[in-house]
């Protein structure tokens, strides 16, 4: 999909061959810290699946990934964890600013309408203060038509409403 006069992405976002160059080494840690996060809420919570809804779900989920990705990123060569009010950002090398998401059908990262996620995805992968460079990507998950399992785990980056 190419882009319009004056909406090309800045300079820092990576291409698409880029960005898999670098998480290849990553991708078995980012793919496990997804599946222990719903294996987390699919065992740990099983008892509570009748009372808690879509937003607790998404909740549950997240914590117990980023809970994962500490244990699996803290300490390796050229990645650093760092925890935000509210959320985390994993950056791997310099390349790469990376949060963990769930994603609509789309592709899209479901979020909340907040002025921090606003910026997160503003047009030009603007950066937040105390964000490193890099281009900012989602490791994100896609659960099947009946919300029960996983259907699809993805790495997305968002320029202007595309995937």
């Amino acid at each position: 999909m190419g882009y319009r006069a004056g909406s090309e992405p800045p300079d820092h976002v990576l291409t698409a061959e880029e960005a898999e160059e670098i998480l290849k080494p990553y991708k078995e840690r980012l793919d496990r810290c997804i599946q222990n996060g719903w294996d987390a809420y699919m065992n740990d919570y099983a008892l509570k699946h009748h009372i808690l809804g879509a937003r607790a779900r998404a909740a549950i989920v997240f914590d117990e990934i980023v809970a994962c990705a500490e244990r699996e990123f803290t300490g390796a060569d050229g990645v650093i964890f760092r925890r935000l009010p509210n959320s985390f950002m994993l950056y791997i090398g310099e390349a790469i600013s990376l949060r963990f998401k769930k994603l609509g059908k789309n592709g899209r990262c479901s979020s909340i309408g907040t002025r921090q996620q606003a910026l997160f995805q503003a047009q030009a992968q603007l950066r937040l203060p105390g964000m490193l460079r890099g281009t900012l990507v989602h490791a994100g998950y896609r659960l099947n038509d009946l919300q029960r399992e996983i259907q699809e785990k993805l790495v997305v980056c968002q320029f202007q409403n595309r995937v």
